[in-house]
């Protein structure tokens, strides 16, 4: 019984961080979509991760990650890398 109680111990915190993923996804293309608002979102997060070497989220950022933020934070441009660093995250 005690194997069963760790699964599911492991099955309801894999769920709750799949939930917390999708809600910072949400919350993301929710900012994104708002004009001038998503930029500015965008070049302060780039700026932060430079400093701290973490996300808005507080979640580790790999360079190449820094790479494509700094490319995200340029207007327009920068709207399709910003869907490539989500999607291989």
């Amino acid at each position: 019984m005690k194997n069963g109680e760790q699964f599911a111990d492991y099955i309801r915190i894999r769920l709750s961080e799949l939930q917390l993923a999708a809600a910072e996804f949400g919350v993301d293309v929710g900012i994104g979509i708002i004009p001038i608002i998503g930029d500015i979102a965008d070049y302060a997060e780039f700026n932060v991760a430079l400093a701290t070497g973490k996300d808005r989220w507080g979640n580790e950022v790999a360079n190449w990650e820094l790479v494509l933020m700094g490319v995200s934070a340029i207007p327009v441009f920068g709207d399709l890398f910003k869907v490539v660093r989500r999607l291989a995250a």
